[in-house]
């Protein structure tokens, strides 16, 4: 197989032309290699962030849901003091007298005062 002077030529212009396109190639693929990298890198800082606010998510939300069941959650009446059962005496049918209203008592005071309050004694 002979090669012609004019295939020899083509195809060293040919090669010529590959290697020089593939200088520029290299410069270029290094560079996209480092923004695949760096974008790599972004992404797993960015579903670390998204793992690290999915917790928090769900954090919050538990604590809303035992803030929900403690507000529904019924709560006690409040105990009102019920006054203590007076203890009847066998020996005689003694009852606290009624409370004494104000006019009552400056009566008694008035009677209870002065020349009058050892008369019947």
């Amino acid at each position: 197989m002979a090669f012609s002077t004019r295939s020899l030529a083509l195809f060293a212009v040919g090669a010529m032309f590959s290697l020089g396109a593939c200088d520029a190639s290299k410069a270029e693929l290094e560079t996209t290699k480092q923004q695949l990298t760096a974008v790599a890198s972004e992404r797993d800082q960015l579903k670390t962030q998204v793992s690290t606010l999915q917790a928090q998510l769900d954090s919050t939300k538990k604590e809303l849901d035992e803030a929900k069941a403690k507000m529904a959650a019924p709560t006690p009446a409040p105990v009102e003091p019920t006054p203590a059962p007076t203890a009847k005496k066998s020996g005689g049918s003694k009852s606290t007298p009624p409370p004494v209203t104000k006019t009552e008592q400056k009566v008694q005071e008035q009677q209870n005062t002065g020349a009058g309050h050892f008369k019947n004694r």
